[in-house]
């Protein structure tokens, strides 16, 4: 990613637990999340983005030094005081939570605490209209909100602030009287990245320069995993890479009326889950396998079945249940065949030519079976598939 997306910053989106991947626990002798965001700074992210703030105390008491933004904004007081206690930038999604965040901040911290301003440029979901915005931005303007004397603190995006000559601090100076309460960031989010044909990805681009216009000192967030593919144009300070970070590909292609997924050269994934083998038997001609009925045998087949099912996570789709799915066994791609249960799947093994039986692992997920393969035999997204499996597999489980 880092080199898909040049010189933006990387924040690491570590929502649902970074996409399951968070509850996995013991990796280096850490939980899972703790190592999880000690390798992504390692590895060049600067900040972090969660959904809620209360998901980013545990990280903020982990790196205090290193921003974290939560999307979702603030809708109380007590939101406000949390982000306020702990650090944490609310994203500020209504006219009503930035009026309330310039209320709190004000009192407890004498107007200078860092925000960030979410604008909607054709999403829908998040955000304030392009009209509120300029509300905003004249409030601004008229020094409506100047106070105090203490500039804004921007945590881990030292790198940004020499790119664009600001001081360390950040923040925006206007003289000894004090700082506007200007966002330190914009923010907006595209809709239809995944599909690189869609016209609605340059009309909010478009969009979203012009309301970049309204403020000019702050720092500029829109592209998401799939928007980094979009081009340089859409990356502007800082990028927000969430399923891209984890392997998932988020980009698609429109092709006959249906999205198919399309690889991203040099996307990898970084899970790898396995389940042990807890019985192996002979399935004659004629004979099915599973609820339903669904898969009968056209040969005499040996069939493994494996400690894993849709309980952990693995996908599972009424019309087959998961017949058609993938693993590997000795290196060799097998089939899932009938109806995946709750805590159990089978595996055609026929044709298997190295010794194994009970107590030997199948690879789930790795190494060929990709989540996207996963994902595609069940019809579903590898965002879920991911986090499911990721977050209540029971079988070996490793990030790398």
């Amino acid at each position: 990613m880092r080199e898909v997306c040049g010189d933006a910053a990387l924040h690491a989106v570590i929502k649902a637990s970074a996409y399951g991947l968070g509850g996995l626990g013991g990796l280096g002798g850490l939980g899972g999340l703790d190592w999880l965001t000690d390798k992504l700074l390692a590895s060049g992210c600067s900040a972090f983005v969660v959904a809620e703030w209360e998901a980013g105390v545990s990280v903020r008491a982990r790196h205090p030094s290193v921003s974290c933004f939560a999307l979702n904004g603030i809708i109380d007081r007590g939101d406000a005081e949390g982000c306020l206690a702990h650090g944490i930038l609310p994203v500020l999604n209504t006219l009503d939570s930035w009026h309330l965040w310039r209320e709190v901040s004000g009192r407890i911290s004498g107007g200078s605490a860092p925000y960030a301003l979410h604008v909607d440029t054709g999403m829908n979901r998040l955000g304030l209209r392009k009209e509120e915005a300029v509300i905003v931005a004249e409030k601004l303007r008229e020094g409506d909100c100047q106070t105090g004397s203490r500039r804004h603190r921007a945590r881990g995006d030292k790198n940004i602030d020499e790119r664009r000559g600001k001081s360390e601090e950040g923040g925006e100076r206007v003289g000894e009287g004090g700082v506007m309460f200007s966002p330190l960031w914009l923010l907006s989010h595209l809709a239809c990245a995944d599909d690189q044909c869609s016209p609605c990805n340059a009309e909010q681009l478009r969009r979203f320069r012009e309301v970049c216009l309204l403020f000019p000192s702050s720092r500029r967030s829109f592209a998401n995993s799939a928007g980094c593919f979009l081009g340089k144009e859409y990356h502007f300070d800082a990028v927000r890479v969430g399923a891209a970070m984890y392997g998932l590909n988020p980009v698609t292609r429109s092709r006959g009326g249906r999205q198919d997924i399309h690889p991203e050269e040099g996307l990898r994934s970084v899970v790898s889950i396995e389940a042990p083998i807890v019985q192996v038997r002979d399935v004659g001609v004629g004979e099915s396998v599973g609820y339903g009925g669904l898969w009968t045998s056209e040969r005499s087949s040996r069939v493994a079945v494996v400690a894993f099912g849709y309980g952990d996570g693995y996908p599972f789709c009424s019309d087959g249940g998961g017949m058609g799915q993938e693993a590997l066994l000795c290196g060799e791609l097998v089939r899932v065949v009938g109806r995946v249960s709750m805590d159990l799947l089978a595996l055609d093994v026929t044709d298997v030519g190295c010794s194994f039986g009970v107590g030997d692992y199948v690879v789930l997920v790795g190494g060929d079976i990709s989540v996207e393969r996963i994902a595609g035999g069940a019809g579903d997204l590898n965002y879920n598939v991911l986090g499911g499996v990721a977050s209540r597999g029971l079988g070996r489980s490793e990030v790398g």
